[in-house]
């Protein structure tokens, strides 16, 4: 009798979007369109990377993404703003942006585990306001989880987290002003 191997199951993961940390502000405004993220090459690729120790990335081969990580990153980031500003003032990836349509651009340099285990989210965003080409403003952020030392599916439910915070943030940021882009970020 033959011993036959077979391999392991590919596992998929997705991120998925979190209820706010606060009460949704109703505060109305020029509509906002999360245009881009951009994610570090990698990152951006199917299989799930992990940081295992300083300048060592780990590629699993059976645990990956769903979808391009920068596309669901865009996506769920897209509705976690949803969740957090009043109804229609977000317009979701794909759909026609009307004029006046702010685009929120968004850089991320790390996103995942660390050589510690803790999840981190590290990058910038900015504001282009609708009819212009020109950032009124960009912010940094860094968040950070603690360690994680689950699965790959605990790894995605705190990297959502992550998402999660920084629409907290960005949602913060774009209801302190009157509304208008300039005014958003203290400009």
């Amino acid at each position: 009798m033959r011993d036959c191997a077979s391999s392991p199951p590919i596992r998929y993961f997705v991120l998925d979007p979190v209820a706010p940390a606060r009460d949704v502000s109703q505060s109305t405004g020029e509509p906002l369109q999360i245009a881009s993220v951009r994610l570090p090459s990698a990152l951006d690729r199917r299989e799930i990377v992990r940081e295992d120790t300083p300048n060592k990335l780990t590629v699993s081969n059976q645990d990956r993404w769903g979808a391009p990580l920068a596309d669901m990153t865009q996506r769920v980031l897209s509705q976690d703003l949803t969740l957090r500003l009043a109804p229609g003032r977000v317009v979701l990836p794909g759909q026609p942006a009307p004029a006046g349509t702010s685009a929120i651009s968004v850089e991320i340099v790390e996103f995942g585990a660390d050589a510690s285990g803790s999840m981190v989210l590290d990058g910038s965003w900015s504001i282009v306001p609708g009819g212009s080409d020109t950032a009124v403003a960009t912010q940094r952020f860094q968040l950070r989880q603690p360690a994680v030392h689950g699965d790959y599916a605990e790894q995605a439910h705190v990297m959502s987290i992550l998402l999660g915070q920084l629409a907290d943030e960005i949602a913060t940021q774009v209801t302190q002003g009157s509304g208008h882009p300039s005014a958003w970020l203290g400009n």
